[in-house]
């Protein structure tokens, strides 16, 4: 329940025994829930989350500039966000200390080499990946635009023409946006260190390509990686495997 947000737990600091409905019976995002979801695989495996990725997750897939703790050597390639003014206002986050529900430091190559993992295993028939990506529950109406429903971790859309899977994600003047079609092995990363009216106007605009199910192709960099822009502002890749 807590992967498909549907524990009834808040999203915010969290409260000891607030359950705001009952667990199981809808939709409300909750990033509190991976605290205890943490804390429960903690007890289960005796290890902290930064050992834990590191094994099954950013050590596989070679995500070596990748962590839930501040490291020193992040600060060459460390930005500041911009207020709505283009000016600086907030530096990146130097945690000391584990948030797992929205405490990863990384890079747009690393988490290229996340999604790209996604699709490849989900179109080798991974049954684990396949059934992470199944739909679990409703979480908006779109009505004639199609639905909007959630996965284990991720959200899935659907305008008429297949699953895309999807997460935004915010913490201040960052913002992130990935969106991914692993029927057409296409996929969309953007890293912002800018405002929200910024990042929703781009993220809307880049994203349509894909959500017309248009194969974006882009200058190769890399067998996964096709696409890459650097402003002041945002860092765009376009994972394309559909060739």
């Amino acid at each position: 329940m807590v992967l498909s947000h549907t524990s009834g737990l808040p999203n915010g600091p969290p409260t000891p025994g607030a359950i705001h409905f009952e667990p199981g019976t809808r939709f409300a995002y909750s990033g509190t829930g991976f605290r205890y979801l943490y804390a429960a695989v903690q007890q289960i495996t005796g290890q902290a989350l930064t050992p834990l990725v590191e094994e099954y997750v950013f050590g596989p897939l070679e995500m070596t500039d990748s962590s839930f703790i501040w490291q020193g050597r992040f600060q060459a390639n460390a930005t500041w966000g911009h207020d709505k003014n283009g000016l600086e206002d907030r530096e990146i986050l130097h945690l000391e200390s584990e948030f797992p529900e929205g405490g990863l430091v990384t890079n747009i190559n690393d988490y290229g080499k996340f999604i790209k993992f996604f699709m490849d295993e989900y179109n080798s028939g991974n049954a684990l990946i396949r059934s992470m990506l199944e739909p679990t529950t409703e979480a908006r109406d779109y009505g004639v635009d199609g639905s909007m429903f959630w996965s284990l971790g991720w959200g899935i859309e659907d305008a008429g023409l297949g699953n895309r899977f999807w997460h935004t994600g915010s913490n201040g003047s960052f913002k992130s946006f990935a969106l991914f079609d692993p029927e057409i092995r296409n996929a969309m990363i953007l890293f912002m260190n800018a405002g929200s009216k910024l990042f929703r106007d781009c993220s809307s605009k880049l994203s349509a390509p894909l959500c017309s199910r248009t194969i974006i192709n882009a200058p190769s960099l890399s067998p996964w990686h096709s696409g890459r822009s650097i402003t002041k502002y945002f860092l765009l890749a376009i994972v394309n495997l559909s060739r």
